[in-house]
């Protein structure tokens, strides 16, 4: 199974994919939305995009191939490593490295950039288009096709009743006019249509409003479930590897040499960090916040730099992205 397929399945289950030493991949939730000029329907769906900051491993993907094809977790970092290579090899010659149906990589102006494809990540939306719906079409005049015609002389039907009478012999008229009859109920009709659409208009006045209020409210909670998984990503593995416990034999000194663990935003995530190097069989300890504001954690701290460049060979066999910090606390 390739490593873009990898990355396509975990696409579909986490909103944060990191392919180590290259970047991640972010899918960020977009809701349901009409197309008014158009009448297109759209369900709602996952947006991938790409960032060239996260590039710390986070286990993740490497765990995935560990299940998937059952090899060693070293086995499935040198995998991942060499489909790196091959893909920084690929665009530094101007080739497209295509991603699966999740997207490709080109270089431009010596930057790597990233073109999302259309396929959409949301299993709640699965077996979901859009579609165009066909407008609605009202036909003009149909309003004066109600309106009394007309004719040139009254019919018999409609002559106006009249008595003589004879102490007078003056006409006297009885019962109402239909003209006026009619008159009276359109007076009234027109006064109940203008009524309904300054209803009508206010109505989908407020609709609008809070359509759009609810699509705010739904961005803004996605952006911040992304934010707290990408700070997070270290520690959101379903099935985690057994923990092994290493005996090396590093001098529980103090110095001016540290080797890192990893640095965190969050605090609580270097807590965590700590806590499972302990599991581990290390002594790891907290140093602090750098200038960037990230909590480091650091395996052991030495006052030789021969000795710290020893353990720092010794955890790279288990840990690549271990590093030597100088630095005097």
């Amino acid at each position: 199974m390739l490593i873009t397929e990898h990355i396509e399945s975990l696409l579909y289950r986490y909103d944060c994919v990191i392919l180590p030493k290259f970047g991640a991949f972010l899918a960020q939730r977009v809701p349901a939305e009409i197309n008014a000029s158009t009448h297109t329907f759209y369900p709602p769906k996952k947006v991938i995009s790409f960032n060239r900051q996260l590039r710390e491993n986070d286990g993740l993907l490497a765990n995935q191939l560990v299940k998937s094809e059952e090899i060693t977790y070293a086995l499935a970092l040198q995998k991942i490593q060499f489909f790196v290579q091959s893909l920084n090899r690929a665009l530094t010659t101007g080739e497209e490295v295509h991603i699966g149906t999740t997207g490709y990589f080109y270089a431009q102006a010596d930057k790597i950039l990233f073109q999302a494809s259309q396929h959409n990540y949301l299993l709640d939306a699965f077996g979901t288009t859009h579609f165009t719906a066909k407008a609605i079409l009202r036909k003009e005049g149909k309003e004066k096709a109600l309106l009394p015609q007309k004719t040139a002389a009254p019919s018999i039907l409609e002559q106006k009743e009249t008595l003589v009478d004879h102490e007078s012999s003056q006409p006297r008229i009885l019962g109402k006019s239909p003209q006026k009859h009619f008159a009276s109920y359109w007076k009234y009709a027109a006064v109940g249509l203008v009524a309904l659409g300054i209803g009508s208009t206010l109505t989908l006045g407020w609709y609008s409003n809070q359509v759009k209020a609810h699509n705010i409210a739904v961005q803004q909670k996605a952006e911040r479930q992304i934010e707290n998984r990408i700070q997070q990503a270290t520690f959101i593995i379903d099935e985690p590897l057994p923990l092994h416990t290493f005996n090396i034999n590093i001098p529980k000194a103090s110095g001016d040499y540290h080797i890192v663990a990893g640095a965190f935003r969050d605090k609580s995530n270097a807590q965590k960090r700590i806590q499972q190097l302990k599991e581990e069989g290390y002594q790891p300890k907290y140093i602090g916040a750098n200038q960037y504001g990230l909590h480091q954690v650091v395996y052991q701290s030495f006052s030789n730099r021969t000795e710290a460049l020893d353990a720092l060979r010794t955890i790279r066999k288990e840990n690549q992205d271990a590093w030597l910090l100088i630095k005097t606390l």
